[in-house]
């Protein structure tokens, strides 16, 4: 979370405007910090099961689509 917290210092970019992607628990620090927080659907099953809104899954048909939780 420091890293992007200084990096959109250094940049003048509002958290607001910010988006993560994140597929471990190392990364929950930095998705609790940007605005959209995006969890791949290859993350653990507790993190998906967590209260980040917004996760990615990869289908048979496409990459990756989102839904809000």
């Amino acid at each position: 979370s420091s890293a992007v917290k200084t990096l959109c210092e250094l940049w003048n970019i509002p958290l607001t405007d910010t988006v993560a992607f994140g597929d471990n628990y190392n990364d929950i620090e930095m998705l609790e910090t940007v605005r959209m927080p995006f969890l791949m659907g290859n993350a653990p099953h507790h993190l998906l099961k967590s209260g980040v809104k917004f996760k990615l899954f990869e289908g048979a048909k496409e990459v990756a689509s989102w839904e809000i939780m």
